[in-house]
């Protein structure tokens, strides 16, 4: 069975809609755009504190460098002043024992030379080398010059590969050419009765300790007044 209600419905009261008020629209956006300013310039603030910041640290990274820099400018004089004055040292070392030379020399061979041997000739050439090496650097920047680099640095700006093109390329490393005497050669040479006074000859030059590599280059028989005889050469030499 179906039932049908034919009475009325009570109508629900509607809520009423809130009215804005619109006297406070000015002030809010006022407020937003005061807001906005704020946050900006507290932005700008920090970013401002930011890049002064930053080149401090800039300009302190490349103080640091030019001190650096100058150091090792300094450290490379220096080795090459100590290289300078090692070589020296060694040249002074070499001319001390190039003095003694000769008194050893004529004692070597008079103690070396036997009966029956005859000395005809001795020559003593000097052996020299050359070498390259790099020139002394100039001296080094005082505290007040590399002072002055460093703020010249500081103050110029990095300039641009296009804006470096008329510079002139540096220039290579100078060298010189430095000649040494590492020792000499002597030439003796002589006449002797036979081929034993030469052997014995050369037995006692190569036991004298200043003597190196010494070699018979030159033998033959010859005849001195109608007496047969070896005329010969020998070679060696004195290392400093």
């Amino acid at each position: 069975m179906i039932r049908i209600n034919l009475l009325p419905r009570a109508e629900k009261p509607r809520r009423a809609l809130p009215t804005a008020d619109v006297s406070r629209v000015p002030t809010i956006l006022a407020l937003v755009l005061l807001l906005e300013v704020v946050a900006m310039g507290g932005w700008w603030g920090y970013s401002q504190w930011k890049l002064s910041s930053l080149r401090g640290q800039a300009t302190m990274l490349r103080a640091e460098e030019t001190r650096l820099g100058g150091l090792l400018a300094e450290r490379t004089q220096f080795e090459r002043m100590k290289q300078d004055l090692e070589r020296r040292l060694d040249i002074i070392s070499r001319l001390e024992r190039s003095q003694g030379v000769p008194v050893a020399l004529m004692d070597g061979i008079l103690r070396s030379v036997p009966q029956g041997v005859w000395l005809t000739a001795l020559d003593v050439q000097p052996i020299v080398a050359k070498r390259e090496e790099q020139a002394a650097a100039p001296a080094a920047p005082g505290v007040i010059e590399r002072l002055e680099q460093a703020k010249e640095r500081v103050d110029q700006p990095a300039q641009t590969p296009a804006a470096g093109r008329g510079q002139a390329a540096p220039k290579g490393k100078e060298t010189r050419t430095v000649t040494e005497v590492t020792g000499y050669k002597v030439t003796l040479k002589g006449l002797a009765m036979s081929n034993f006074m030469v052997a014995d000859l050369l037995d006692n030059l190569r036991k004298v300790a200043s003597f190196k590599d010494v070699d018979l280059s030159v033998t033959e028989r010859t005849e001195v007044e109608k007496v047969k005889v070896m005329n010969f050469t020998a070679t060696w030499g004195i290392p400093l």
